[in-house]
């Protein structure tokens, strides 16, 4: 569902067949955390995947291809829950 287009746990529940409610109540209790923040961090795991495996892909388009909204969202989001924006873990952890 990521390619290209924002994720959202109502779009998620609908594909599920279930009320976003209940994907929540069930991803609480599988992964111990609410279903946005676990879209995000498949989001997250993905970017940083496309991070390190071509470095001639855009940030911007990786953060695009993973379902953010937009750059800054993107670089936002990133920057928060990896302690370092998507250009430097590109550097420090790649070969870019």
């Amino acid at each position: 569902m990521m390619d290209h287009q924002t994720v959202t746990v109502t779009q998620v529940a609908d594909n599920m067949c279930m009320s976003p409610k209940t994907l929540n109540r069930r991803i609480q209790y599988l992964t111990g955390e609410g279903a946005k923040r676990y879209i995000t961090r498949i989001q997250l795991e993905q970017a940083r995947i496309m991070l390190l495996q071509d470095c001639d892909i855009p940030i911007v388009e990786i953060g695009n291809c993973c379902g953010f909204e937009d750059h800054s969202s993107f670089t936002r989001t990133f920057t928060q829950n990896v302690g370092m924006s998507p250009s430097d873990y590109r550097m420090t952890r790649g070969n870019g």
